[in-house]
C-alpha cells in the first residue's frame, strides 16, 4: 500500500503543475501565429514553473517529521484525480 504522506502529496502537486505547464506550452505552440494569445499561454506556463519551484522549496524546507506525516485524505484523493489528466489527451 502507498503511504499517503505529505511528501507524496507534494510530489503529486508538482506533477500536476508540470502537467499544467506542458498544457499551456502546448497551447502557446498551437497559437504561435497569434502572438498575443501565444504570449498569454506562455505566461501561464511560466506561472506553473514558479509554482513547481515553490513546491520544491517547500519540500526542502519542511522537516522529515512533517514530510512523513499523513496527508489529509480528501486533498490526497483530489491530487490523485488531477494527476490522471494527460496533456496529450486534451491537445490532440
Amino acid at each position: 500500500m502507498i503511504s499517503e504522506t505529505t511528501t507524496l502529496l507534494l510530489e503529486l502537486a508538482i506533477i500536476g503543475e508540470a502537467s499544467s505547464r506542458d498544457f499551456y506550452e502546448g497551447l502557446a505552440k498551437k497559437f504561435c501565429r497569434e502572438k498575443n494569445i501565444s504570449a498569454f499561454w506562455q505566461n501561464m506556463a511560466e506561472d506553473e514553473k514558479r509554482h513547481i519551484e515553490t513546491l520544491e522549496g517547500l519540500r526542502h524546507y519542511l522537516s522529515p517529521d512533517k514530510l512523513s506525516a499523513p496527508a489529509e485524505q480528501d486533498i490526497f484523493q483530489t491530487a490523485i484525480e488531477n494527476s490522471k489528466i494527460h496533456t496529450s489527451d486534451v491537445l490532440n
